[in-house]
């Protein structure tokens, strides 16, 4: 049985490798690229030219519901970094 492509890259997802990438994007840029939340933190790929041998920016740190709706998973307008900011500001 041929392994697919799809097949190899979850499996490259669990590898050491990848684990290690993941940990290293996570503790130099600590929070989502897009709204600066700081839960459920997921690497996002921005191409899949260099899949299984990215450059640094080739990926982005997303928190898992802006990875969402990315990819149009999830429709809920999330608050913008503006807001977050004001309202952790002035309460």
């Amino acid at each position: 049985m041929r392994t697919t492509h799809k097949q190899k890259y979850h499996r490259y997802l669990k590898s050491k490798k990848w684990k290690a990438i993941r940990m290293k994007i996570i503790n130099e840029r600590e929070n989502c690229e897009r709204c600066w939340g700081e839960n459920r933190l997921e690497i996002h790929h921005k191409t899949y030219k260099n899949v299984f041998n990215e450059k640094m920016e080739d990926l982005e740190l997303l928190c898992h519901s802006c990875h969402q709706q990315h990819h149009g998973f999830e429709k809920a307008e999330k608050p913008s970094f503006l807001n977050r900011l004001t309202t952790f500001l002035f309460g």
